[in-house]
Protein backbone atom coordinates (compact mmCIF):
# COMPACT_ATOMS: atom_id res chain seq x y z
CA UNK A 1 0.00 0.00 0.00
CA UNK A 2 0.95 4.03 -0.36
CA UNK A 3 1.55 6.11 2.42
CA UNK A 4 -1.11 8.52 2.71
CA UNK A 5 -0.66 12.04 2.09
CA UNK A 6 1.00 14.31 4.80
CA UNK A 7 -2.32 15.71 5.71
CA UNK A 8 -4.65 12.66 6.25
CA UNK A 9 -4.76 12.17 9.56
CA UNK A 10 -8.25 10.36 9.84
CA UNK A 11 -7.31 7.14 11.21
CA UNK A 12 -9.88 4.15 9.25
CA UNK A 13 -8.18 0.88 11.08
CA UNK A 14 -5.18 0.23 13.49
CA UNK A 15 -3.40 -3.03 13.09
CA UNK A 16 -0.35 -4.21 14.27
CA UNK A 17 1.70 -2.59 11.32
CA UNK A 18 0.29 0.66 12.43
CA UNK A 19 -2.21 3.50 11.20
CA UNK A 20 -4.57 2.99 8.27
CA UNK A 21 -6.46 5.19 6.70
CA UNK A 22 -8.65 5.78 3.27
CA UNK A 23 -7.40 8.23 0.36
CA UNK A 24 -9.70 8.36 -2.78
CA UNK A 25 -11.30 5.20 -2.01
CA UNK A 26 -8.17 3.16 -1.85
CA UNK A 27 -6.41 2.37 1.90
CA UNK A 28 -3.30 4.08 2.71
CA UNK A 29 -0.89 3.56 5.68
CA UNK A 30 -0.34 7.16 7.71
CA UNK A 31 3.16 7.23 8.31
CA UNK A 32 4.33 8.60 11.34
CA UNK A 33 7.23 9.77 13.55
CA UNK A 34 7.82 10.26 16.38
CA UNK A 35 10.37 13.54 15.92
CA UNK A 36 10.41 16.31 13.45
CA UNK A 37 13.67 15.59 12.67
CA UNK A 38 14.78 12.25 14.50
CA UNK A 39 13.52 9.21 15.43
CA UNK A 40 13.13 8.52 19.28
CA UNK A 41 15.32 7.53 21.15
CA UNK A 42 18.05 7.02 18.44
CA UNK A 43 19.51 9.67 16.32
CA UNK A 44 18.34 8.68 13.02
CA UNK A 45 16.42 11.29 10.41
CA UNK A 46 12.97 9.62 9.96
CA UNK A 47 12.06 8.27 6.38
CA UNK A 48 10.63 10.23 3.80
CA UNK A 49 8.81 6.79 2.24
CA UNK A 50 7.01 3.66 3.21
CA UNK A 51 9.89 1.34 2.34
CA UNK A 52 11.20 -0.97 4.89
CA UNK A 53 14.35 -2.79 4.36
CA UNK A 54 15.20 -4.11 7.64
CA UNK A 55 13.27 -5.15 10.79
CA UNK A 56 13.84 -5.32 14.11
CA UNK A 57 12.44 -5.07 17.94
CA UNK A 58 13.03 -1.23 17.46
CA UNK A 59 10.80 -0.89 14.54
CA UNK A 60 11.13 -0.56 10.68
CA UNK A 61 14.21 0.28 9.32
CA UNK A 62 15.08 1.63 5.73
CA UNK A 63 18.39 3.38 3.73
CA UNK A 64 17.65 6.80 2.17
CA UNK A 65 20.63 8.80 1.08
CA UNK A 66 22.93 6.35 2.22
CA UNK A 67 22.06 6.50 5.71
CA UNK A 68 19.79 4.59 8.03
CA UNK A 69 16.38 6.10 8.75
Amino acid sequence: YKCCDSGTTEVNEIDKVGYWSIDKGDWCYIRECLSNTFGYPYEYPCCKSCDVSYVDNDGDWNIENNYWC
